[in-house]
């Protein structure tokens, strides 16, 4: 934490926080981006709680990732497409601290690096997960059950004791350079170690979303629930827990 509290002291003095304002755009013009992407691929049916049938979800018409497409060419297309859109609004947090380091006339460079190396982690991250939302589904007969029931598993979640340090935005320390090649790489280096903290924290809604993929409303969800989580530090646990119950037994039911 001290480590975190050097570089954004730092920061403070080269960057001014106009340019931290700037910054934020980035990842929301992404996240609008890749959601207005999403929404134009998919059917009205897509935004019911449960998608398409179970007994459709092997054979979409429609280009929308289906169970049995992940691993084709569309398949990991599309999946990138989701992970970017719940994942790139967890990158502002970062994105900051990384740019705070860094001279104004040159911070957009270890931002964009810490921010494509993030999104870029978290994609090879669901296309590991894919599967065994995929085998969950099938064992349990029906991708909705599957994805209740990691739903509900959230709930738990919410109450890690190490929750809040580990969802913290200045991380754990980690020396990041103002200038030249060795800023850019540790902007990388640090989008690499944010993604993976927060699988820890993210894991359960990202698999819950694979592992009906058909659902944007379900997606939409989870996404609103690990913003508002990432950005109130664990401070509404007991609301989010809640949604999450809420929506669990909705998709069990």
């Amino acid at each position: 934490m001290r480590g975190a509290s050097q570089v954004a002291g730092a920061g403070s003095a080269a960057g001014p926080p106009l340019l931290a304002r700037r910054l934020r755009i980035v990842p929301i013009v992404v996240t609008v981006v890749a959601w207005a992407m999403l929404t134009a691929t998919a059917p009205l049916s897509a935004w019911t709680i449960a998608g398409a049938a179970d007994s459709a979800a092997d054979a979409s018409p429609d280009g929308h990732l289906t169970h049995s497409g992940v691993f084709t060419q569309s398949g990991l297309l599309m999946l990138a497409l989701m992970t970017v859109a719940m994942m790139a609004p967890l990158a502002i947090p970062g994105i900051l601290l990384v740019a705070s380091a860094s001279p104004r006339q040159r911070a957009d460079r270890p931002a964009a690096w810490f921010f494509a190396v993030f999104l870029l982690t978290w994609i090879v991250v669901a296309v590991v997960f894919a599967p065994f939302a995929t085998a969950l589904g099938t064992l349990l007969g029906s991708s909705t059950a599957a994805a209740g029931i990691l739903v509900v598993a959230c709930v738990l979640v919410e109450f890690d004791p190490q929750r809040r340090a580990v969802g913290a935005p200045c991380g754990p320390p980690m020396q990041l350079h103002g200038n030249g090649s060795s800023a850019d790489l540790g902007g990388a280096g640090f989008g690499l170690l944010t993604a993976c903290r927060g699988v820890r924290l993210c894991a359960l809604p990202m698999i819950a979303m694979l592992a009906i993929p058909s659902s944007l409303l379900v997606m939409a969800l989870l996404t609103a629930a690990s913003v508002i989580d990432r950005f109130t530090l664990g401070r509404r646990r007991l609301v989010i827990a809640a949604g999450y119950a809420a929506m669990g037994i909705v998709l069990l039911i």
